[in-house]
Formats: structure tokens, sequence, C-alpha cells
């Protein structure tokens, strides 16, 4: 049996547990750690479902300017 782990540095200062960097600190997170996976997981969601709010949005305004310049040029 072989095990592998997958390690990634981190540099960002905003780190989804919670904690921070200073200046020039790294930290290593174990990718296939569940904590880690489900902090991610939850972030992914939480961009996925803004973006999807965003995007009805956006396709409203659309919708509603295509109908104003249609009955400009009528």
């Amino acid at each position: 049996m072989v095990w592998s782990l997958s390690l990634q540095e981190i540099t960002s200062t905003d780190i989804s547990d919670g904690s921070s960097l200073g200046n020039g600190e790294v930290k290593r997170l174990l990718l296939n750690d569940p904590d880690v996976l489900g902090s991610r997981l939850a972030e992914l969601d939480r961009a996925s479902q803004e973006m999807k709010k965003q995007m009805a949005e956006l396709k409203k305004n659309m919708t509603n300017t295509m109908a104003q310049v249609q009955t400009q040029l009528s």
C-alpha cells in the first residue's frame, strides 16, 4: 500500500481557517486533511452561490435594458 500526502504552501494573508500570516511567513497545509477540504468546499460553495446571484442580477438588468431600447426604437 502506498500513501501520498499533498502539501501546499500558502503565502496569502487570508487563510480559510481564520488564522493569518505575517510578512514573509509561509504556512503549509495538508490538502487531504478533512477540515481543510471541508473549509475549501464551503468557500467554493459560497463563491458559487454569490456568482449565481450576480449572474441572475446581470441577466435581469440586461433584459430590462433591452426592453427599454426596443421601446425607444419603436
